[in-house]
C-alpha cells in the first residue's frame, strides 16, 4: 500500500528579495507525515516583458526555483535566488503579485499546491 503524498505549504506569503537577489522561502510539512520532498516555483501571476522586450509578447516569467527536503511537523527555509530578469523586474516595479507552486512527491504520486505571494524588494 502505498503512503499519501505530504502536502507542504509555505509558511508564509509575503516574501522579500534581498540586495544580492535570494529570497528566502519558509516551507512547512504538516506533522503525522514522514517526509515533505518536493520543489516550490515562483512565477509572474501576470504575461510581463522585461528589459528590451517593447516590442516582444508578454510572457509568464519564472521567477526563482529551488527543491527541499523536510521533516513531518518541521518547518526550513529555502534560499531562492532569483533570475536576472526577475531581479530587473522587480528593481521597476518594486512589489510582485506572483504565483508560488509547491509540488511534493511521494510513493503515492505527487501533489501541486499553488499560492498567490507578494514578492517585495
Amino acid at each position: 500500500q502505498k503512503s499519501p503524498v505530504a502536502d507542504a505549504t509555505l509558511a508564509s506569503t509575503s516574501l522579500t528579495a534581498g540586495r544580492s537577489g535570494t529570497v528566502n522561502v519558509r516551507i512547512r510539512c504538516p506533522g503525522g507525515q514522514g517526509r515533505c520532498i518536493g520543489t516550490v516555483t515562483l512565477r509572474t501571476l501576470r504575461a510581463v516583458t522585461v528589459g528590451k522586450q517593447s516590442g516582444k509578447k508578454a510572457t509568464i516569467l519564472t521567477l526563482a526555483g529551488g527543491s527541499f527536503d523536510v521533516a513531518g511537523g518541521r518547518e526550513i527555509t529555502v534560499k531562492l535566488r532569483l533570475s536576472a530578469k526577475a531581479r530587473e523586474l522587480l528593481a521597476r516595479d518594486r512589489v510582485l503579485r506572483a504565483s508560488a507552486t509547491i509540488v511534493t512527491q511521494g510513493d503515492g504520486g505527487s501533489m501541486q499546491r499553488r499560492m498567490l505571494v507578494k514578492l517585495r524588494r
